[in-house]
C-alpha cells in the first residue's frame, strides 16, 4: 500500500520551505553524455564493411546535465513564475484516495507570493470524502491566510522577524526523486529551452512481491539554469488480484519571467480593515 503518511510529511515540508520542494530518496548518477554526431560537411575516409550510422537523438546545444539544482534554488533564479505540484495516491482499494495540489505564484520585484493548497482524502473507514483548502497571500511584510469557508486572517510581520524567516527558508532545499536518467533530447517546454530525460525506478516489487504495472518517470531541465521545468512520475503495482496501488506526481513550472502583478485580494483588505 502506498502510504498516506508520505503525503502528510510532504505537505509539512511544503509549508516550512514555502518553495514546493520534494524529498530526495535515491542518489542520481549523471547520465553519460550522448555520442557526438559527425557533421555531414566533415570529410571522413570511408572504411571497409563500416555499418550504417544509426539515427541519433537531437543533440543539445550544451552538454546535458541530468542532475537538477534544488527546487528552491532554481525558483530563486527567476523574477516571476507559477509553480504547481500535484500528488495522487490510490490503493490498494479504489476507496482509498488521497490527492494534494499546491500552486505558488511569485513576483520577486514585488516581494509578493500567493500559494494555494487543496486536499482530498477518502478511506475505507470514512468513505465520505474530506476536502480542505488553504490560501496564503503575501506582499512585503503583509500577509493574509485562510480559506473561503473559514475566512481570512491578516497579519503584518516586523522586518527583523521576516529577515529571520527568510534565512530559515533558505535552509530548506530538497530535490525530486530521480534514478538512472536517460537522455531523450533538447525540447522547448513551457516556453523554456529544456533537456528532456526519462527514468524508471529500480527495485519495485522485489521485496513486496507486487506485480509492477507502471513505472515511468520523465523530467525537463532548463538548458540555462538546470532547474526543473516539468516532472512526471507514474507508479502502479498490484499486490493481489483486484488490488491496485497507484501513485502519480506532476510538477510544472510556467510563466517564468513573464509580467506579473500580484496584489492583495479584496477579502484580505477587508480582513485588514476589520480585524477580529
Amino acid at each position: 500500500m502506498i502510504k498516506k503518511k508520505f503525503l502528510f510529511v510532504f505537505i509539512v515540508l511544503l509549508l516550512l520551505s514555502q518553495a514546493c520542494n520534494f524529498t530526495k530518496i535515491i542518489d542520481k548518477p549523471a547520465a553519460d553524455p550522448p555520442a557526438q554526431v559527425v557533421p555531414e560537411s566533415a570529410t571522413v575516409e570511408p572504411k571497409v564493411n563500416q555499418p550504417a550510422t544509426q539515427e541519433q537523438p537531437t543533440q543539445p546545444s550544451i552538454e546535458p546535465i541530468a542532475e537538477p539544482v534544488g527546487i528552491r534554488k532554481g525558483l530563486s533564479s527567476l523574477d516571476t513564475y507559477k509553480f504547481t505540484i500535484e500528488i495522487e495516491s490510490i490503493g490498494p482499494s479504489s476507496q482509498e484516495i488521497s490527492r494534494m495540489q499546491y500552486q505558488l505564484e511569485n513576483s520577486s520585484p514585488q516581494d509578493a507570493s500567493f500559494n494555494y493548497t487543496t486536499n482530498y482524502e477518502q478511506t475505507l473507514e470514512d468513505p465520505e470524502p474530506i476536502t480542505s483548502q488553504s490560501n496564503t497571500y503575501q506582499v512585503g511584510n503583509e500577509s493574509c491566510s485562510g480559506s473561503p469557508e473559514d475566512g481570512y486572517t491578516y497579519t503584518i510581520t516586523e522586518p527583523d522577524v521576516k529577515e529571520l524567516q527568510d534565512i530559515m527558508m533558505d535552509l530548506y532545499d530538497l530535490e525530486i526523486l530521480i534514478e538512472n536518467p536517460q537522455f531523450v533530447g533538447e525540447e522547448e517546454m513551457n516556453g523554456i529551452l529544456s533537456i528532456h530525460f526519462q527514468f524508471q525506478l529500480s527495485g519495485l516489487g522485489i521485496t513486496s512481491g507486487a506485480e509492477v504495472l507502471a513505472n515511468q518517470g520523465e523530467y525537463w531541465l532548463a538548458a540555462d539554469g538546470n532547474y526543473i521545468v516539468r516532472y512526471t512520475l507514474l507508479v502502479e503495482t498490484s499486490p493481489a488480484p483486484g488490488e491496485l496501488n497507484h501513485l502519480k506526481v506532476f510538477v510544472n513550472l510556467e510563466e517564468a519571467n513573464q509580467p506579473k502583478n500580484l496584489t492583495m485580494p479584496q477579502f484580505c483588505i477587508d480582513a485588514k480593515n476589520n480585524p477580529e
